[in-house]
């Protein structure tokens, strides 16, 4: 079954808010992009210091990510050594969360010692970068629950054009791991999406070619309709 999962980078909640009211009854899950600024250059929800209490209260069940009866979350932690603190990010109310194979410096140690109720509450996925040799990253997969192959040459920009050789990088994973689910996030588009599945891919995250276009849902069922 393939997936489309809108993308946010988001300025505060109210920016979550307001895009994710749009995805009621449409999909079942968004990606939230996760920046600290040193990672990437951009920095997002929730590192901003306006964004603190609302953040203390999601974290001690006062509150709750928007919608989060009718919304599966994923964080994508485009976060230096989001490791360290994943408690924090399973506290915020996501289902899936992707950490990315060039952020992380002890990545198989904190795969590996993961503790088990981390690991029976969200799915764990592992994203690499356009540049990234694919061989570097086919050891850890067995540690994981799904893959992400990054579409484009600059992480946490949306509307970058999108790299062919995400191409050979889904094909290569898909060859050696035919079970596991993989998400291609970055430049994906109605034109890019056929060949996106054809290669192997199971997820399609895309983040302006549907929130930049005249009607949002009607971009997402144009994608559901070629898949």
């Amino acid at each position: 079954m393939i997936e489309i999962i809108p993308a946010v980078i988001p300025k505060d909640m109210n920016e979550i808010r307001d895009k994710v009211v749009q995805m009621r009854g449409i999909v079942s899950f968004v990606q939230i992009d996760i920046m600290d600024g040193k990672f990437v250059e951009a920095k997002t929800w929730p590192f901003f210091p306006k964004d603190k209490r609302g953040v203390e209260e999601i974290m001690k069940e006062e509150a709750g990510m928007p919608y989060w009866d009718e919304i599966n979350y994923e964080f994508d932690l485009m976060v230096e050594d989001a490791g360290r603190d994943i408690e924090k990010y399973v506290a915020l109310g996501a289902s899936r969360l992707i950490f990315h194979f060039e952020a992380e410096s002890k990545l198989q140690e904190n795969l590996e010692n993961m503790e088990p109720y981390i690991r029976n509450m969200v799915q764990i996925g592992l994203a690499f970068d356009i540049a990234t040799d694919v061989l570097e990253v086919l050891p850890f997969i067995p540690l994981v629950d799904f893959v992400q192959c990054m579409g484009i040459n600059k992480d946490g920009v949306q509307g970058e054009p999108f790299d062919e050789k995400a191409i050979g990088h889904i094909k290569a994973v898909r060859k050696v791991y035919p079970e596991i689910p993989i998400s291609v996030d970055g430049g994906v588009n109605l034109s890019n999406a056929k060949s996106l599945i054809e290669a192997g891919a199971t997820r399609l995250v895309s983040g302006s070619t549907i929130w930049r276009s005249f009607d949002a849902e009607q971009t997402i069922k144009e994608f559901q309709s070629l898949v």
